[in-house]
Formats: structure tokens, sequence, C-alpha cells
């Protein structure tokens, strides 16, 4: 080392700057590489309070995610529970209304029946009436013949018994 120096020392002076200018460089260098890897280092890392707040984000995102899945197994439970009522209410329905069908298709079979049964009863009353009225034409017929009859019998009682009271005047009359 003590050799450098002395050999500095005879250089000239501008070699000497030369140097120095160099060993600055070089320290220039040196310092620019450090903060470019510094500077990659931070784009490449981030602050510890960035890194706690996304820890702290993710844990409730976590948390939430539990919540979400509990309540979607919770719904889900709920929706099965649903279906089976449906499933079961709709077997109920298709067997009340197979019921109702049937019930309501006796029900038909025997208002029809009962409606052939009024029509052919109608139609015998209609024949009865007509029968009736026949029977009542032959009873005031019958009746109109009877009085007069009974005006011609009444007429020829009168006629008997003048003729009997003139027979027993003649009678009478000869016997005196």
């Amino acid at each position: 080392m003590a050799e450098d120096k002395e050999r500095i020392s005879q250089s000239p002076s501008y070699v000497l700057v030369n140097r120095q200018l160099q060993d600055l460089v070089r320290t220039q260098n040196t310092a620019i590489v450090k903060l470019q890897c510094m500077l990659k280092r931070r784009d490449v890392t981030i602050p510890h309070e960035d890194h706690q707040a996304v820890v702290a984000q993710l844990d409730e995102e976590r948390l939430q995610h539990m919540k979400t899945r509990a309540k979607l197994a919770e719904e889900t439970e709920k929706l099965q529970f649903a279906e089976g009522q449906i499933e079961m209410l709709k077997g109920q329905l298709e067997r009340e209304k197979t019921t109702f069908e049937t019930a309501f298709q006796k029900l038909k079979t025997k208002a029809i029946d009962e409606s052939h049964k009024n029509d052919e009863l109608y139609n015998k009353c209609l024949e009865m009436e007509e029968i009736c009225s026949e029977k009542d034409d032959g009873l005031t017929f019958q009746d109109a013949k009877i009085k007069d009859l009974r005006s011609r019998i009444s007429k020829q009682k009168q006629i008997h018994k003048q003729l009997v009271a003139n027979l027993d005047i003649e009678l009478k009359q000869e016997q005196y």
C-alpha cells in the first residue's frame, strides 16, 4: 500500500484526477445499482401495513365466504324440504283430483240418468195429460149426453104423468 501511495504521488495530476473520477463513477454506479435493487425490491414487495390490510381483508372475505356457505347449506336444506313438501302435495293433489274426477263422473252419469228419467216421466206426464184431456172431453160429451137423456126422461115422465093423469081422468069419466 505504501508503494501505491508513492506511485500515485509521482504520477501526473491529470492521471490522479482521472483515477479519482473513475473511483467516483464506480461508487456512483454501485450506489445506482443498490438503488435499482431497492426499487425493484420495493416494486416486488409491499409495505407491512398494506400486507396486514390485505390479510385482514382476506380473513374477512374468508369469514364472509364461510357465512355464505353456511347460509347456502341452510337455504339448500330449506329448499330440499320445500321441494319434498311440494312433491308430497302434488301427490296428494293428484289423488284428490282423481277422486274428484271419479266422483264428478259418477255424479255426471247419475245426473244424465236422472235427466233421462225426468224426460221419460215428463213424456209420460204429457201422454197422461193428453189421455186425461181426451177422457175429460169424453166425460164432458157423456155428461152432455146424460143431461140430454135426463132432460128427455124428465120430459117423458111429464108426458107420461100427463098421459096417466089423462088416462085417470078418462077412466074416472068412464066409470061415471
